[in-house]
């Protein structure tokens, strides 16, 4: 594997959901062989202000590994190696994953419908300056949030930094195959999604504007993960 997978954790809310998943990730990346770095962060205690974090993180990570790299979501299962990963590099500099299903053809706009994990993201001066931009932004955010509507990392990403980007960088959008809902995985998964069920996390999304079936969706915890492991290809509880 040329590139490396990254990810951290911060427990919120007295709660060891990150943590755990923070070991479990561990173990199940060394079995792949992958090669990754998984770091524990003292964090700010507050669900939302730890993903706005992440680009800082990133954007260390890129500095001191100085190679292609793909984030991870520390409550992500994967169920095969993400070398997969590795001649993607070779065609974009960001690698995202979509909704979309197999043979499903994206149009031109769909990169704004990325999922926030995982990110493939490519040693290079474009995604430096990619960066630098996202974590400013995500700080401005921090500053000086919509008190109507405050945002996460990945809304910032997706409705601030990438639409200064569209025409500097090369995008590679990937089906539903490589990262799948919870519920939904089988032979075909490389990544199930982890979606978090903490009570910041809850309390963020209302302050957002999520409400009803949406913010139930956003709040399922492990209650899948058991099932998840059963349909996957290779993976076991840990």
């Amino acid at each position: 594997m040329n590139s490396i997978i990254v990810s951290y954790f911060s427990d919120v809310d007295g709660r060891t959901y990150y943590s755990d998943h923070g070991r479990r990730l561990n173990q199940e990346l060394s079995n792949l062989g992958d090669d990754f770095v998984i770091a524990r962060l003292n964090g700010t205690g507050n669900y939302r202000l730890n993903c706005l974090s992440k680009p800082k993180f990133l954007q260390t990570m890129f500095e001191n590994q100085k190679r292609d790299m793909i984030w991870l979501d520390v409550d992500s299962l994967v169920h095969k190696s993400l070398s997969m990963f590795d001649p993607l590099f070779e065609k974009a500099h960001l690698i995202c994953t979509s909704h979309l299903a197999q043979g499903q053809p994206p149009n031109p706009g769909y990169v704004t419908k990325m999922k926030a994990s995982p990110l493939g993201i490519k040693y290079c001066d474009e995604m430096r300056e990619f960066l630098n931009e996202w974590v400013s932004d995500c700080e401005n955010e921090m500053r000086n949030p919509n008190q109507k509507r405050k945002r996460f990392d990945h809304e910032v990403l997706l409705e601030t930094t990438l639409p200064k980007f569209y025409n500097k960088l090369r995008f590679a959008l990937l089906d539903n195959r490589w990262c799948t809902w919870p519920g939904y995985t089988n032979e075909n998964t490389y990544i199930t999604m982890g979606i978090a069920d903490t009570t910041s996390k809850e309390q963020a999304l209302i302050d957002m504007g999520i409400s009803g079936d949406l913010l139930t969706q956003q709040l399922i915890g492990n209650n899948l993960m058991e099932r998840d492991y059963e349909n996957s290809s290779s993976g076991k509880p840990i």
